[in-house]
Order: C-alpha cells, then sequence, then structure tokens
C-alpha cells in the first residue's frame, strides 16, 4: 500500500478492515481500532471472529451474501473489547486477489436516539390528548354556566369573553351566532365580520368533509360531543391549526338548538412538532448537545465523529429549525421538550 493510500485508510472518518477471504484481518484503521477498543495486533491475531459477534442471527446471512454475490450491507453485531457487542451499520467487498474490505459504522448513538424520539412523540401525544380533555371541560362547564344564564347573565358573559381559549355559539347550519374575543384573535377578524360568516367559510378545504362528517354525526344523535384537529383559513388567507371540541345545546322540548364550540390555537405545538419530525435520530443526538452548551469538538467527541461533520449537522439543525444561530436552536430544543431548562 503506497503512502498516499496509507493515509487515506489511516486517517478515514469511517471503520475500516482489510481481512482475506479465510477471516484473517490484514489491517484497521484508526478509527475501527478506537470504536472496537482493540489494537491492531489484537485484530490481526484474532481475525473476523474477534471483530463480528458469531451469536448474532444476522452473522451467518452476511457472509453467505458475501460468498454468493460478493457483496454485503446491513445491520449486525460487532464486539468491542471484553466481547461487549453493539450495532453496526456494515458493508462488505470481496475482491479478485482474495481480499475483502469492510466498511462499519457504531449505531449506538442512532439507537438511543431513535428510541428518545420515540419517547418525544408519545410525550406530544400525551400532552394533546391531555389539552383535548381540558378542552371537553370546558365545553361542560360553559353548558353547566349556560343554565344558569336567566340568573346572572352578566356573570356568564364576562367568563365567555374572559375564557383563554375561543368559545362560539354556532347554528345548525353553520353561522357563528356569539364569539368571544379569543376567538376573533386566533381568526382575525372582528365580531361582527364572524357573524356573516359560517364556519364552512373559514375551514380548510381539506378538513371541510371531516367537519361536516362529525356535524352530521352529532345531529343524528351518533354521538354526543366531537373533538378534532383542523385548520381554519384566517382573515388574512393563512392558515391556523386549532384543537376544536363541540357539544350540541337542546331546547327545553329536547328538540337540536346550537352547538358550543370550545377552539385552541396549536400552531406552535403543530410547528415543534414538524421541526421535530424534520430532525434525524442523529440530529436530535446532536441538538441535545448543542443545548448544553457543547462546542463543536465536544459534540465530536461525544458522538464519535469528525469536527467537521460536527459542524454540519449544527448548520442543518439551524437550518431546518429556521433559527439564526447556535443560541436560538439550543433555546429550541427546550421549546421542543428535547432537553429540561436546568439540563441547559
Amino acid at each position: 500500500m503506497n503512502l498516499d493510500y496509507r493515509l487515506l485508510f489511516e486517517c478515514g472518518a469511517e471503520c475500516m478492515l482489510v481481512a482475506k477471504a479465510d477471516g484473517e484481518i490484514l489491517d484497521a484503521n484508526l478509527e475501527a481500532r478506537r470504536i472496537m477498543c482493540k489494537s491492531r495486533e489484537y485484530l490481526v491475531s484474532t481475525g473476523l471472529n474477534g471483530v463480528f459477534d458469531s451469536t448474532d442471527p444476522q452473522f451467518e446471512r452476511a457472509f453467505e451474501e458475501l460468498r454468493s454475490t460478493g457483496r454485503f450491507e446491513g445491520e449486525v453485531r460487532l464486539l468491542r473489547w471484553h466481547g461487549v457487542p453493539f450495532p453496526a451499520e456494515v458493508s462488505m467487498a470481496a475482491y479478485e486477489d482474495g481480499l475483502v474490505g469492510i466498511i462499519f459504522q457504531d449505531l449506538v448513538g442512532r439507537v438511543q436516539a431513535e428510541e428518545q424520539t420515540k419517547r418525544l412523540n408519545e410525550m406530544l401525544e400525551s400532552q394533546a390528548e391531555e389539552r383535548t380533555k381540558q378542552l371537553e371541560v370546558i365545553v361542560s362547564k360553559l353548558l353547566t354556566s349556560e343554565e344558569m344564564l336567566h340568573e346572572s347573565e352578566e356573570r356568564f358573559q364576562i367568563a365567555f369573553d374572559e375564557a383563554a381559549v375561543g368559545i362560539a355559539h354556532v347554528s345548525l347550519d353553520g353561522r357563528w351566532l356569539r364569539v368571544n374575543r379569543r376567538l376573533c384573535e386566533i381568526l382575525g377578524y372582528t365580531n361582527e365580520e364572524m357573524s356573516g360568516l359560517t364556519f364552512q367559510d373559514i375551514t380548510h378545504p381539506k378538513d371541510l368533509d371531516d367537519s361536516i362528517e362529525h356535524v352530521r354525526r352529532i345531529l343524528s344523535g351518533e354521538i354526543e360531543t366531537y373533538s378534532m384537529e383542523k385548520c381554519y383559513v384566517r382573515k388574512d388567507d393563512t392558515s391556523v391549526w386549532v384543537s376544536l371540541s363541540v357539544s350540541l345545546r337542546l331546547k327545553p322540548s329536547g328538540e337540536p338548538d346550537y352547538f358550543v364550540s370550545a377552539i385552541d390555537d396549536i400552531s406552535a405545538r403543530k410547528q415543534a412538532e414538524e421541526q421535530l419530525h424534520s430532525l434525524t435520530p442523529r440530529e436530535v443526538e446532536v441538538i441535545k448537545l448543542l443545548a448544553q452548551g457543547k462546542t463543536n469538538k465536544q459534540i465530536a467527541r461525544s458522538i464519535d465523529f469528525s469536527e467537521g461533520t460536527a459542524k454540519i449537522h449544527v448548520q442543518r439543525i439551524i437550518a431546518k429549525l429556521g433559527v439564526s444561530g447556535r443560541a436560538e436552536a439550543a433555546a429550541r430544543a427546550v421549546e421542543l421538550g428535547l432537553v429540561k431548562s436546568h439540563e441547559k
């Protein structure tokens, strides 16, 4: 191996091995030795039996595929010092001179990041369910308050207008009969403008069919209430995500009178979910370190890759989150629930 190729091999950012077809290892570069915590001499003396976890079901398949096709790519367990197994993405190629080239990547960080992302998704879903329950309680309380309307109209009006979420009375054909101040803020219309519109007028086309179906079911008696997440189109033609809970108000005769709706702006949560889902598992791992104040060099050391690769990951994260720099990205990590504020 000439000097130029030797430098490329030894200093490469990827883990590389050169072996014979019989399993004897001829060489291992610095990154491979570092990841496996083994010396070149140890690897040469033990061969591939000291590299691959033979108890992994993928082990036999990997080498059968290598023998039959000359190539293999997939996930296989490898061994660190003292036989500690770890998952790795492995690529192998057999050459005419009887040599086998092996490149692998440690997947421990990716697996941990995927588990963290799964937990974060579960947390966001739990928060959404809890918020929906809160909205349903608000609707229930509003209906109870309305039963006392004749006794305390003024008190009801104050509660209606000052509610932290949008509240509305909607006619059976969809007209806005009564709306509070918060709903006007969410949708960008004045109270007077809302009275000339229907919920169909401002529901985003993609959600209109589902909204009408829910109304049909509640009027037919199939359901008593419903909750859904949907998009409204604001006065300025921008979209706003809301969590909607609806109950039907009945006349003393038992006939349908009007709907009572509680509407909460969840655009910030939706944006957070989209930003979270746009990050790869490795980027989730990087932004958590970034939020802890780690430099690119420290991030690279923690995740076992080069400082240049760490810099590229940080730049991609900043672009995906739409922030101006590292400090804003770290703050957004807290907002997304990736780290707690006291961990920064």
